[in-house]
């Protein structure tokens, strides 16, 4: 009895979200390299705790025949357990298309058979759930954007074990297919949603729940393109007209504004943004931690990784740095509006702060004789810093905007001031 009660509190879990029991046991140190794996997460495929605790006791007792197997160099002899797959990552395009599908059905048919009951019984309560939904599938938006897919693991888990598979929930497949099942979950109440609104058969538009139900991309209009591509024709055309242009860090500013949104709205088309994302989005990036893009690795970091790491501060960005990101998006809904790939009204206007000085502007403060001892006593052994700090002293320019200076630039303004 005693050692189950230890197996229950020490080795197994339920994850947020899930009934069912899974094992959790870390792989000791001296067999970890040969494992492939640091801690083993198996689900024990039920939601009982006697059966659960029985699995769990023999699933250690095969890890365990494993791990010395390793040691010894031999063959293990029980083959029940096997972790290779879980270490692997893999899981089927088929399978995972299979669960998608399964989970979007379901999500659809309920909203239906609930939609058409409410509706033929009593059409004031058909109303009032249907603006409830709405509301509800507004706040789940803002959970799945925000990186919260807690409540998604349990149904991707059920319909995993469903098709045989064993579950590692740190597998980074998994992840990623749980981000899709509550794409698809959205797509279903969106798609409720429309219907409820008049629209006749409508169908899914996000692609990872097309590529599921196995509906052709043909037809499809040839301005629906993926946001990142559609930025790297803006990008292209801007830079050409800036070709001979001077130097500035505008080019890296509008690429972190893109990089951002376009992690948040997950590369979708931009005719699908709504003045609701749009605010979603503002609302979220106005809480990051104002010194989130000095550190390098946070252009590798996806949109849930920086709302968890540098997310939800009590002192975010400026609202300078805010208008300027909204600048950006305004400036590619334009272009891209002229072009077919939108319509409609900018979804990013309405967002603008007016900056006042001293109250969400800091003023500039004119250099103390300390500050210039400490900058300038004693000077810096290149000339060429020197230089750099003194220009930079007396115009107001940032470093790579005086590192790309040329002697026709500075030509051109001696004479200026010389007129003058």
């Amino acid at each position: 009895m005693s050692a189950t009660v230890n197996v229950l509190n020490r080795y197994m879990v339920k994850r947020p979200g899930s009934a069912m029991w899974q094992l959790r046991k870390p792989v000791p140190a001296d067999v970890q390299a040969a494992f492939g794996k640091v801690v083993v997460t198996k689900s024990l495929g039920t939601s009982n705790d006697r059966d659960a605790t029985k699995a769990a006791m023999m699933l250690l007792e095969e890890l365990e025949e494993r791990w010395d197997a390793i040691r010894s160099g031999s063959s293990p002899a029980s083959t029940r357990f096997k972790p290779e797959a879980a270490v692997s990552g893999e899981l089927a395009e088929q399978t995972q298309n299979a669960v998608i599908k399964a989970v979007y059905t379901q999500v659809l048919d309920k909203i239906e058979k609930l939609d058409n009951a409410r509706f033929k019984s009593d059409r004031h309560a058909h109303s009032i759930a249907a603006e409830e939904r709405r509301s509800s599938a507004r706040d789940l938006a803002r959970e799945v954007r925000a990186g919260d897919l807690e409540r998604f693991v349990g149904p991707t888990e059920k319909q995993l074990l469903k098709h045989g598979v064993a579950v590692d929930h740190e597998a980074p497949v998994f992840l990623d297919l749980v981000r899709k099942v509550a794409l698809a979950v959205l797509e279903a109440q969106q798609v409720g949603i429309r219907a409820d609104e008049g629209e006749l058969a409508p169908q899914p538009t996000s692609e990872v729940v097309k590529r599921a139900l196995g509906v052709s991309e043909q037809g499809a209009p040839a301005t629906d393109i993926p946001f990142a591509d559609l930025v790297d024709r803006f990008m292209k055309q801007w830079l050409a007209d800036r070709h001979g242009g001077k130097d500035t860090n505008t080019e890296q500013q509008k690429r972190a504004t893109f990089r951002l949104f376009g992690g948040y709205f997950d590369d979708q088309p931009i005719r699908r943004v709504r003045h609701e994302d749009a605010a979603i989005f503002f609302d979220t990036v106005r809480l990051f931690d104002p010194h989130w893009a000095r550190s390098p690795s946070a252009r590798k970091l996806t949109w849930s990784e920086l709302v968890e790491r540098y997310g939800d501060r009590e002192h975010g960005l400026s609202a300078a740095t805010m208008n300027r990101h909204l600048q950006v998006l305004q400036e590619l809904w334009l272009w891209s509006k002229k072009r077919g790939h939108c319509a409609g009204e900018n979804p990013f206007e309405g967002f603008h702060k007016k900056l006042r000085a001293g109250d969400n502007v800091k003023p500039y403060l004119a250099w103390e004789d300390d500050e210039l001892q400490r900058l300038l006593s004693p000077q810096p052994k290149r000339s060429d810093l020197l230089e750099v700090i003194l220009v930079g002293m007396f115009t107001g320019m940032r470093l790579d905007e005086i590192a790309s200076l040329t002697w026709s630039h500075a030509r051109h303004s001696r004479s200026r001031y010389t007129r003058n």
